[in-house]
């Protein structure tokens, strides 16, 4: 198992670990995160004085932090720029490891994790977090985020956040720490594209779990199944689904270009992965502790949102040079909203109205 300790890394060394496929690194991350970690020097200042203020001398702290993410992908590099980045604010306080590729479970598996505090830090998407707090599966309902993940990550840091957050410490005893905002997902299959509501009819697509995006493909005549992320890959290619929905980098970096040849380009979805901790041992840390865990945790969602971002028209070219997949643009979803509109109706009072207004005019 890798173990990847803190006081053995360095911010340039984190910076250029390789993204990696589901079987193998494959891309090597860079100028974004070096990019983001620039603009976070105003706030690692910040963290400098509440060091001062401290004296200096926090309480050694040893970390476990769990993603189910490929090793040096956007995810990893967010943890690993997490945990060194409060080893640097802490005189070398905290210290960790960080467990990529789902070495300690999946997602599902993480909340409970945290929840005993066997792991302090992790990440999930929202599909898995709308399944302790209702309020997440705004990210599940089709076309209702704003399409990029830049628009997603801004209204995050606002009451819009603030609303989820608070969602899921009432109902999971979860904090949010940082918000790792995805670029869209599209739909990518064996069977054939996706161009209007009739291609979903029939589909045999890979979901995540979540009763909201089932919901969403059974109103397309769409036959939804739940997979894990780290059996994505096996049901594609043996045929237990003939598509999965998925952002451009996911795809190249799981190497599922290799099992399917149809890019459909629905950008249906813009969600993001989240970091997240126990809200019972974040309240045990010092004020001092916790305030670095925020802004930190904040910088590190910012690094990973920036390398998404950054990468997207990469990832989309080397699917068509490398993978050899045909890519479709969709102009018009109305067909497919229109279909979806029992959902929005359904899950309206599940979000929140005042919820779904912050998306709609994000």
């Amino acid at each position: 198992m890798k173990l990847k300790k803190v006081m053995a890394m360095t911010l340039s060394l984190m910076m250029g670990l390789s993204m990696a496929g589901c079987q193998s690194k494959t891309e090597t991350v860079t100028t974004a995160a070096q990019t983001s970690a620039s603009q976070a020097e105003t706030a690692k200042s910040d963290t400098a004085a509440a060091d001062t203020t401290a004296g200096g001398e926090y309480e050694p702290m040893n970390l476990i932090i769990a993603n189910a993410g490929q090793d040096g992908d956007s995810l990893d590099s967010a943890q690993d720029y997490l945990l060194e980045e409060l080893g640097k604010a802490t005189n070398g306080a905290v210290t960790g490891e960080v467990h990529p590729n789902s070495q300690l479970g999946s997602h599902s598996d993480y909340i409970g994790s945290l929840q005993m505090q066997s792991i302090q830090i992790a990440e999930a998407t929202a599909a898995v977090l709308s399944t302790v707090a209702p309020k997440f599966a705004i990210f599940d309902l089709p076309y209702v985020a704003p399409n990029s993940a830049q628009s997603v990550f801004d209204l995050l840091e606002g009451e819009a956040g603030e609303i989820l957050n608070q969602d899921l410490i009432d109902n999971a005893n979860v904090r949010v720490i940082g918000w790792m905002c995805r670029t869209p997902r599209h739909v990518y299959s064996a069977k054939g594209p996706i161009n209007t509501l009739e291609d979903w009819k029939g589909l045999k697509i890979r979901t995540m779990e979540s009763s909201a995006m089932i919901s969403a493909m059974e109103l397309l005549n769409a036959k939804a199944t739940p997979i894990a992320t780290a059996e994505r890959y096996l049901a594609l290619q043996t045929g237990v689904v003939d598509a999965a929905e998925n952002n451009v980098a996911e795809i190249y970096n799981c190497k599922e270009f290799e099992v399917t040849k149809y890019l459909s380009k629905t950008g249906h979805l813009c969600a993001p992965n989240v970091l997240i901790v126990s809200n019972s041992w974040f309240e045990s840390l010092t004020p001092e502790y916790q305030e670095l865990v925020l802004r930190i945790g904040r910088e590190a969602g910012k690094v990973a949102t920036d390398i998404e971002i950054s990468k997207e028209a990469d990832f989309e070219e080397k699917l068509v040079a490398e993978g050899g997949m045909t890519v479709n643009e969709i102009t018009d979803t109305s067909d497919v909203q229109a279909a979806l509109a029992p959902l929005y109706e359904e899950y309206k009072d599940i979000v929140g109205e005042d919820l779904l207004k912050l998306f709609q005019e994000g």
